[in-house]
């Protein structure tokens, strides 16, 4: 495929819209987006578990913007599943593939199954559907491993050994030409990658790949406290919004993006029909003191990447930290991503910087925020 830079925006009337994984944060945020776009005047969003304000039987913004189908897209047959995603598809113009398979209480090879097959269900139900675009969320650990600081464009390389399957946008050359290699396995989201060009080689579907590092908005705070940080160490948090101090594993940066933000880039790469794959990250990076300035009042004690690693594990083990040693090898590998294409062809920015979207999750984390849709619910007393 090859991106028109030059050609104007392919902006429609009329658009429906389908969004598969809408109910949790980032679904949320993208239904919000589109729900005040004008060009889009029908939005359905698919999830497992479907949007109720508090058990009634009405939802409120952004959620009753859409029409909703419950739908777990991994569970049962997959002929069944897709010929029911194919009649939801059918007439949809786009549809915003956003499934993740839960963290909790799920382990790392189901996740990786589990998204894999979703992809590959909702890619084949949009072929199937004659969608014309499909935009898929991925992220940051796509990527080949950066090894330094430096922000890489798209098409520094997906991840995975052999990257002659990889996406036209998604490879880089050593300087004789040959393809550069990657040095790690390969992760769910550069499969599922692989799957989206494999759709656009089968189908006349334009497709897009949206690469995010961590998303962060106050209503993900609950959210945030089940899947990554834990019961026991939010703790503190959410009692007066700091903790003793921030220990952190030396020479580790992290990258993050307001869920708005993310947001608008979808609504833009909807309206646009824009191709290719686009990176989109705040313009900041956060390393351990800015990290402490906002949780710790500046306490910081650095600590060894292996220290790190196995005090994770050992949390993982003992039941009070839901994620491994393997989601800090992936915040280690993953690359700063480059913003430069979405600001060009898109015309995005970030109106949230990195500092600003943990200082929202921490007050999110301390006062317990959510949403009334059931993957972001809010903490419960006992929680």
């Amino acid at each position: 495929m090859r991106r028109t830079r030059d050609a104007p925006a392919n902006q429609e009337v009329g658009m429906r819209v389908v969004v598969v994984g809408a109910s949790g944060n980032v679904g949320t945020a993208v239904l919000a987006a589109l729900a005040v776009e004008p060009v889009v005047t029908s939005l359905v969003g698919v999830a497992r578990r479907v949007p109720r304000a508090g058990g009634a039987s009405t939802v409120d913004f952004p959620h009753d913007a859409a029409s909703w189908v419950r739908l777990d897209v991994t569970a049962g047959g997959a002929d069944d599943v897709v010929d029911r995603l194919a009649g939801v598809m059918a007439g949809a113009d786009t549809v915003v593939h956003l499934v993740r398979t839960p963290r909790r209480r799920t382990s790392a090879r189901d996740r990786r199954t589990g998204d894999v097959e979703a992809a590959r269900r909702v890619f084949a139900a949009a072929g199937r559907a004659g969608v014309r675009h499909v935009v898929a969320a991925s992220c940051t650990g796509a990527y080949a491993a950066s090894g330094g600081d430096e922000p890489r464009v798209e098409s520094w390389p997906v991840r995975g050994g052999d990257t002659s399957g990889s996406a036209p946008w998604a490879r880089a050359e050593n300087a004789d030409g040959t393809s550069a290699a990657t040095d790690r396995p390969m992760t769910a989201t550069a499969e599922v990658e692989r799957l989206l060009v494999r759709l656009s080689a089968e189908h006349p579907v334009v497709v897009t790949s949206v690469r995010s590092p961590i998303v962060l908005h106050r209503r993900g705070a609950s959210q945030l406290v089940r899947d990554v940080v834990g019961r026991l160490p939010s703790v503190p948090l959410r009692k007066d919004g700091t903790v003793p101090v921030v220990l952190w594993p030396e020479g580790l940066r992290v990258q993050v993006v307001h869920a708005d933000d993310l947001a608008q880039a979808y609504r833009r790469i909807v309206v646009q029909r824009q191709p290719g794959a686009f990176n989109i990250a705040a313009s900041d990076v956060l390393d351990g003191q800015t990290f402490a300035d906002v949780v710790s009042g500046g306490r910081l004690r650095p600590i060894p990447e292996q220290v790190a690693r196995m005090s994770l594990s050992s949390a993982k083990a003992l039941g009070v930290a839901p994620v491994d040693a393997r989601w800090l090898d992936t915040l280690f590998d993953s690359p700063v991503l480059d913003t430069t294409l979405a600001r060009a062809i898109l015309h995005w920015a970030p109106q949230h910087d990195a500092r600003s979207a943990l200082e929202e999750i921490v007050a999110g984390i301390r006062d317990g925020a959510g949403a009334q849709t059931p993957p972001l619910l809010p903490l419960r007393p006992t929680d």
